[in-house]
């Protein structure tokens, strides 16, 4: 796509790209809201309130190329002939149609030779929309303007989309993508440890689980020392009648007559 001109440059300022799709479908803007910053531009292009197309500088006949060879498998007339036709009749730069963004222009002619009805082009534009307001909704610096209907030549529109529940598709999309986090642990608490395959176990297992039984310990052979003392210390019993039968002579002879 050709580049903007420089006298429409403007400076980068902090946006909310959400609550600027808010104003212009609660204002039912007309138009084109065009948003430029380091990495592009984008085109979202409404009627009163509601999309009716949307794209961007970012190759935009490679992500036409890419949904058009989806719906090819319902549609088998997309075939690759006719997509190359497409590209070549529509990718080029045109300074007097700068806002009509050339891959639009490619898809009313798909329409016009009967290679779409309107129910699969409103299919591909809503694709292609998605696709699109996913990144628009990351930008977080641009510089903005409303381009009025009237300043461009009327484009045909071929659907129109409501943009709630095309964004909510977006940011649940957006939240798919992002990387999940780790739990946020607990300052001088130890994460429990690892298995062999690096996941970590569930924390309530791990405190529910019963502790580990004690390691059985052999048991220690008596002291030798201790064992010889016992075999020389004769028991109560045994002592009380060893004396009973040293002392039985004695009063014997005693008893006897002389």
């Amino acid at each position: 796509m050709n580049t903007l001109p420089m006298t429409s440059y403007k400076p980068f300022q902090k946006i909310h790209p959400l609550s600027l799709l808010a104003q212009q479908s609660s204002r039912q803007a007309s138009g084109c809201l065009q948003l430029t910053n380091q990495s592009g531009t984008w085109f979202i292009y409404l009627q009163q309130g509601k999309l009716f197309y949307a794209s961007n500088s970012l190759n935009p006949f490679e992500r036409l190329d890419r949904h058009l060879r989806r719906l090819s498998i319902q549609v088998p007339s997309l075939v690759s002939a006719v997509r190359v036709q497409v590209r070549l009749l529509f990718d080029k730069p045109s300074e007097d149609s700068y806002y009509l963004v050339p891959d639009y222009q490619a898809i009313c002619w798909l329409v016009e030779q009967q290679q779409l009805d309107l129910k699969q082009a409103a299919l591909l534009i809503e694709g292609l929309a998605k696709e699109v307001l996913e990144s628009f909704l990351s930008i977080k610096e641009a510089s903005y303007e409303l381009i009025r209907e009237d300043q461009f030549s009327p484009l045909t529109k071929l659907c129109l989309l409501d943009l709630r529940p095309l964004v909510e598709v977006c940011q649940s999309q957006a939240r798919q993508r992002q990387p999940m986090q780790p739990p946020v642990e607990t300052i001088g608490k130890q994460p429990p440890p690892a298995s062999q395959n690096g996941v970590h176990p569930n924390p309530r297992s791990v405190q529910q689980a019963a502790p580990p039984p004690p390691p059985h310990r052999p048991a220690s052979s008596p002291n030798p020392r201790k064992l010889r003392l016992l075999r020389l210390r004769p028991s109560r019993k045994a002592s009380i009648r060893s004396l009973a039968l040293m002392t039985a002579p004695r009063c014997y002879k005693r008893l006897s007559p002389s």
